[in-house]
């Protein structure tokens, strides 16, 4: 084994530090840009993420058993797995042929053990909670088939076949970069690309009201480490969901290239966040998210035909 093999893994180890930091730092900004639609006494600065993440594990909280504890720590190692899965140009990658799939049942699973841990916190559930649950759900369902879109374009389920793709155009003889614009598949497929961001941005407003409810949820039954592996667990679904629109979207890159992706990547998706947050009607919810699902099956059938 060599220095540059041992590296690569000690690297790959941090990686889902790394992007759990993104993550906490995105969600961060997210509830901060939300404070244009707040009266000034109930804005919060960017860093409450971090705080909030110190303040849970710091605060006594009760052990509720086995089972949240198991449930929990599953729906953190899944899209810990799934950031692995993820190629990256400059860190080594556990991709495998057809892991495009793979990753869309992760996506699918880790908000299945994110609402059985959430249940397993509460004695009862409310038709809140399940739409709510419904919601997270549909915007998986509809980024997945986005993905699916640029599968069938590239003709491959391999993650790796979809970056490569998009390195440049090598037959004539300009060395391969991370930003050519011109070879990004979100300019040969501007539906499934408008589509994936604006799944983003509900995925933003959804998880940032699940984690307000599964707070106060938590504080009173004084379970704060729950909520704070709650908030970490969410941080690192949406950093992972971000670095998967990018590189189906904008191309390959190192850790840092396909950071700053996410970051181009974020920027649209937290302005239609902001806008899909201030809708209060739970039925409507549930309607855009319905035509989301199927404005993003059509694309599906269109690039079929």
């Amino acid at each position: 084994m060599t220095i540059e093999n041992i590296l690569g893994a000690f690297v790959l180890l941090l990686l889902p530090l790394f992007f759990m930091f993104v993550g906490l730092f995105l969600v961060g900004v997210f509830q901060w840009l939300r404070n244009l639609s707040k009266p000034t006494d109930q804005h919060v600065p960017f860093w409450k993420p971090f705080m909030d993440v110190v303040a849970f594990f710091k605060e006594p909280s009760t052990d509720l058993g086995w089972l949240p504890n198991l449930l929990f720590i599953l729906a953190l190692a899944v899209p810990v797995f799934l950031l692995w899965l993820l190629p990256f140009a400059s860190v080594p990658t556990m991709a495998v042929h057809g892991d495009l799939l793979v990753v869309s049942f992760g996506l699918f699973a880790s908000s299945l053990l994110m609402a059985l841990a959430a249940k397993s916190l509460v004695e009862t559930s409310d038709n809140c909670q399940h739409a709510h649950g419904w919601n997270v759900w549909a915007v998986d369902l509809s980024l997945v088939l986005v993905a699916f879109v640029v599968a069938a374009t590239v003709g491959s389920l391999k993650l790796t076949d979809i970056v490569n793709v998009q390195w440049g155009d090598i037959l004539s003889g300009s060395s391969p970069s991370a930003f050519s614009f011109k070879d990004w598949l979100i300019g040969k497929l501007p539906l499934a690309g408008l589509l994936g961001i604006v799944s983003l941005g509900v995925y933003f407003a959804n998880i940032t009201q699940l984690f307000i409810q599964q707070w106060l949820e938590s504080s009173l039954k004084g379970a704060s480490k729950y909520a704070g592996m709650k908030l970490l667990t969410s941080s690192l679904n949406v950093a992972v969901r971000l670095i998967l629109y990018s590189l189906l979207f904008l191309g390959p890159g190192s850790v840092l290239v396909t950071t700053l992706k996410v970051l181009m990547v974020f920027v649209p998706s937290a302005l239609i966040g902001m806008l899909v947050s201030m809708v209060s009607s739970a039925k409507l919810m549930g309607y855009l998210n319905a035509l989301l699902v199927v404005l993003s099956f059509i694309s599906l059938v269109l690039t079929s035909l």
